[in-house]
């Protein structure tokens, strides 16, 4: 089977996304793409356990977001800076970034 190549995955994307209202993000809009990914996996079970925090902290939610977000940032880093694939974003109606998808080639993945 062949693998697809970012070049490949950059042309796909580009034939999809020309008229509805999805956007490469560029790497200034990394910290964005962080804080939206930190949104959507507030509740996820697995991170609730890695955050193991104390429903009674009333810092829980600061502490989680900021768990999540260097998570995020650690896991994607390669793929919203571009090196090793690319972040798609979808803006709301006052222009914010309110959705994100970070997406690597196959290319990229180890056999095995």
């Amino acid at each position: 089977m062949t693998k697809l190549t970012k070049k490949e995955l950059i042309r796909a994307l580009e034939e999809s996304i020309s008229t509805s209202g999805v956007y490469f993000l560029n790497s200034a809009e990394s910290g964005r793409a962080l804080d939206v990914f930190a949104d959507a996996f507030m509740e996820d079970p697995m991170l609730t356990w890695v955050g193991h925090l104390d429903d009674g902290d009333p810092h829980k939610e600061t502490k989680m977001l900021r768990l999540i977000r260097c998570m995020m940032g650690w896991v994607n880093h390669r793929i919203i800076n571009g090196s090793r694939g690319v972040t798609l974003g979808v803006r709301g109606r006052t222009n914010e970034l309110v959705g994100a998808m970070a997406l690597k080639p196959s290319s990229t993945a180890r056999d095995g």
